[in-house]
């Protein structure tokens, strides 16, 4: 099945660009099994994973988990995947965390 992924005209996402897409296919997608206890290899492998690869074809991440992560460390990976200023920005309370995840190819489920 081929999920839809929707962006608005001018919405920051990817690295802090404009996509200007109105509508994306999603042909894949990449998953990831993660423990809280691990966090700095997520990111470290999510930095990795968007720096050579989703710069340019934006597959969804999607990382399952177990304990607890937290606000902080949700907020590291979002910003490892490209999501610039995503800290600041939940911090000053100018974006939540849903909309933060609509922003961003990094979905987490536990």
């Amino acid at each position: 099945d081929v999920i839809p992924r929707t962006f608005g005209e001018g919405v920051l996402g990817l690295g802090g660009s404009a996509l200007g897409v109105a509508e994306e296919r999603v042909k894949g997608a990449i998953y990831l099994i993660s423990h809280a206890v691990r966090i700095d290899s997520l990111v470290n492998s999510v930095r990795s994973i968007h720096e050579h690869f989703n710069v340019r074809y934006r597959y969804p991440i999607v990382i399952f988990t177990e304990g607890d992560f937290l606000q902080e460390h949700i907020l590291r990976v979002h910003e490892a995947a490209g999501v610039t200023g995503a800290a600041e920005a939940f911090a000053n309370g100018t974006i939540t965390t849903a909309a933060l995840t609509r922003l961003s190819t990094v979905s987490f489920y536990r």
